[in-house]
């Protein structure tokens, strides 16, 4: 059974957190929880002058330029649903 909680699933007594992939206004790629994903958007509308917008988050992952970057694995069960 698969249980979706504040952004994260509960599968096979696992946690397994949700994430998204999203970019600033300066065009650096960041992963996001899902959980966070309010206050992302709340942090990439600040004014450029703003000093809060100048470092990114503690919750957001900087990527290092582009989605070709990250890695990442999908059980068998899910990359069913994921491949048609």
């Amino acid at each position: 059974m698969n249980v979706v909680f504040f952004g994260s699933e509960i599968k096979g007594g696992v946690v397994m957190k949700k994430y998204f992939l999203s970019t600033d206004d300066c065009g650096h790629w960041y992963i996001v929880e899902v959980a966070h994903k309010e206050e992302w958007e709340e942090w990439c509308g600040l004014n450029e002058n703003d000093e809060r917008s100048w470092e990114a988050p503690e919750f957001a992952y900087a990527v290092g330029g582009c989605p070709g970057m990250i890695e990442f694995s999908l059980d068998v069960e899910e990359e069913k649903k994921w491949i048609k």
